[in-house]
């Protein structure tokens, strides 16, 4: 049976879910009304019927894992993926510049600078400093402009990412899909 490597996901997170709703009780509760005998063989058969569920979960889990990491790797999906992180990181970087106010004119941090410095009151509360931003409207504009840039990037990768998870097939084994079927995963 083949499936693309995004319904191959799709397949690892239920079996996934299958295994977190099995039960590995290996402790029984017996009342003076239950057969001792029976409860413990009940329970054990319970135990051992969910360990072998557990393993043939496990081992359809890792033939679908070990097939799409060979399938990412044919497809250099990690590379992909590394690029869209480092774009990823670019975009939060420089975000916040690109939002940042444009520096005050020169002219009037001067002026500003030197009231300051020709004032007569001593006030303890008076601002001794003037703030403005360090950027310029180029720069600013510098920045928007990569951040577009990243953003086109990283929609590009994104779709390729797509194309390739819809496109990209593997081959489940028989004893895959015979488990897969028991569990009513597919």
């Amino acid at each position: 049976m083949q499936v693309s490597l995004r319904k191959a996901n799709a397949l690892q997170v239920a079996i996934n879910e299958a295994l977190k709703g099995l039960e590995f009780k290996s402790d029984v509760s017996i009342n003076e009304f239950q057969n001792p005998a029976q409860e413990l063989d009940d329970a054990l058969t319970k135990f051992n019927r969910n360990v072998q569920r557990r393993w043939n979960l496990i081992a359809a889990l890792y033939d679908i894992r070990t097939k799409v990491s060979e399938a990412n790797s044919t497809n250099n999906v990690d590379g992909l993926l590394a690029d869209l992180a480092r774009l990823e990181k670019e975009l939060v970087f420089f975000a916040p510049f690109a939002k940042a106010n444009a520096r005050t004119d020169i002219k009037v941090i001067a002026g500003k600078l030197e009231k300051i410095a020709n004032r007569t009151e001593d006030s303890y509360y008076a601002k001794a400093e003037v703030e403005t931003s360090i950027f310029n409207e180029d720069n600013l504009t510098q920045f928007r402009t990569y951040l577009a840039d990243f953003k086109k990037k990283k929609q590009a990768l994104q779709d390729k990412l797509l194309e390739v998870n819809v496109r990209t097939t593997i081959e489940l084994a028989s004893s895959t899909v015979e488990v897969l079927q028991s569990e009513d995963i597919i």
